[in-house]
């Protein structure tokens, strides 16, 4: 044990170690808060360790945690890793149902938000585009003119049919209720779209209205008003290389360590800055200029940032429909160009064990943060039917 506790210190990402580690503990002390996190370190590194997954579970139900441990069945349920007992307690903890008309009993405020909902490397950047798309008028991105839709396209928010309340009680729950909702009736449209309005958009597909199943309609109205937020909208609309423009062009004109860097004058990057810089207000120039002197010395990719505002949708959309099945299959889809329905167990679980928005969400479904705005927003499992 001590010398294995080493070769963790060492570096903690090692699994194969972690599961010699577990299974020395399993021996002598199979319940100890060491066997206990360890199991938890090595689920967060790989949510396709079965055993590790249902330590976990079996540790919640000791406290009495009935949706913790419901959480870590239906993960393996998911990846095609349950046994007939796990499933056995999924059928006896069933998800809450939930109707269009009816509201979280909980809303997530900034601090909820930033705590529990926003991905960790989603935290950083988050005021810096937030007081960019609150001090210029024109940065890009899609309009409704683009999605082929005007005013009679827009959903009322008092209309009578599912898709009004859904949206309505979503507004609500996520503390975003400025943003307009179309629905583009030509049946060729078939992606969410989000236009930069002000206030921002959400286009949605024709089937949306009618034939879209619950759970999917709420993960994917979800995400989308989590993307429409001020501090993910550009990352979320913009394109890549166009925002990989923008993303220079803000270190370039106010991070201290990029701004310093020489530059011939008629340099494209510094000229880029300099035209951004010219059309920010004062104000705004000087927050980003605070914010920025403020993170020094972090490291800052575009590419990156876009991820982590994606998933961070997708985290939403999770809490959202409260279902990982679902989530996870409409995230897989994505990442595969496959129909959801027609994703398998196993492709699942290879996507779970590469980097990428599938793992991110899977390790999310079994975290504190996750159990916790469960609670908040009323998906949690209070007790068996």
């Amino acid at each position: 044990l001590e010398a294995l506790g080493h070769v963790v210190d060492v570096d903690p990402t090692d699994v194969a170690v972690r599961l010699q580690l577990a299974a020395i503990y399993a021996d002598e002390s199979p319940r100890s808060p060491l066997a206990l996190a360890n199991h938890r370190a090595i689920v967060d590194l790989d949510t396709t360790q079965a055993p590790s997954v249902r330590a976990l579970a079996q540790s919640f139900l000791d406290h009495g945690a009935i949706d913790h441990a419901r959480c870590c069945y239906e993960l393996l349920g998911v990846l095609g890793l349950a046994s007939d007992e796990d499933a056995a307690f999924l059928e006896r903890h069933p998800r809450p149902a939930m109707r269009a008309d009816e509201p979280y009993p909980g809303t997530i405020g900034d601090g909820e938000r930033g705590r529990l909902l926003a991905h960790p490397e989603a935290r950083a950047l988050a005021e810096v585009f937030a007081t960019i798309w609150e001090g210029v008028n024109d940065l890009g991105g899609p309009s409704l003119e683009t999605f082929g839709v005007g005013a009679g396209d827009r959903v009322s928010t008092i209309a009578d049919h599912d898709l009004a309340k859904i949206y309505g009680q979503l507004g609500k729950a996520f503390g975003n209720q400025k943003v307009s909702l179309y629905v583009n009736p030509d049946h060729g449209f078939g992606e969410v779209g989000i236009a930069t309005t002000r206030p921002p958009s959400i286009v949605v597909p024709a089937h949306f209205a009618n034939d879209l199943p619950d759970l999917v309609l709420r993960f994917q109205l979800a995400k989308a008003l989590e993307l429409a937020r001020p501090e993910s909208i550009l990352a979320a609309t913009v394109k890549p290389r166009e925002f990989a423009t923008l993303f220079g062009s803000l270190l370039k004109a106010f991070h201290p360590r990029h701004a310093r860097r020489r530059a011939g004058a008629s340099d494209p990057a510094t000229e880029a800055a300099a035209k951004l810089k010219k059309a920010l207000p004062y104000k705004v120039s000087k927050r980003l200029a605070e914010l920025f002197q403020s993170m020094a010395a972090e490291p800052f990719s575009s590419a990156r940032w876009r991820a982590v505002v994606d998933e961070t949708g997708n985290r939403a959309g999770l809490i959202a429909c409260g279902d990982l099945e679902t989530a996870v299959r409409i995230v897989a889809a994505n990442a595969l160009g496959k129909a959801p329905h027609a994703i398998t167990a196993e492709e699942l679980r290879t996507l779970a064990g590469r980097p990428g928005p599938v793992r991110e969400l899977l390790r999310y479904a079994v975290s504190d943060e996750y159990f916790e705005l469960r609670t908040l927003l009323g998906t949690a499992v209070a007790k068996a039917a």
